[in-house]
């Protein structure tokens, strides 16, 4: 039997675009693998999300996406001084 692993830790929940992504991509999947299982870990509703932080209002979304993005560029200048 197939299995398939489905991880949301999108700090949007349900309204997430990764999250509303790997719904299509399981809704696809299920149809093309009958019978097949999916696990669901949902780390939002679990009260983990994203960078440690926890799921409790749009202010600390937003606080816990602009570390992540800073982290990023941060990775990201380090790449380019490094090509």
């Amino acid at each position: 039997m197939k299995t398939l692993l489905q991880i949301n830790s999108s700090l949007y929940a349900d309204d997430g675009q990764s999250s509303r992504l790997a719904s299509q991509f399981v809704d696809l999947w299920r149809a093309a693998n009958r019978g097949a299982r999916v696990l669901l870990r949902d780390h939002v509703a679990r009260g983990r999300t994203y960078a440690g932080t926890s799921a409790v209002g749009e202010g600390s979304k937003r606080a816990a996406l602009a570390r992540a993005h800073s982290a990023t560029e941060r990775l990201l200048d380090v790449q380019r001084l490094a090509a």
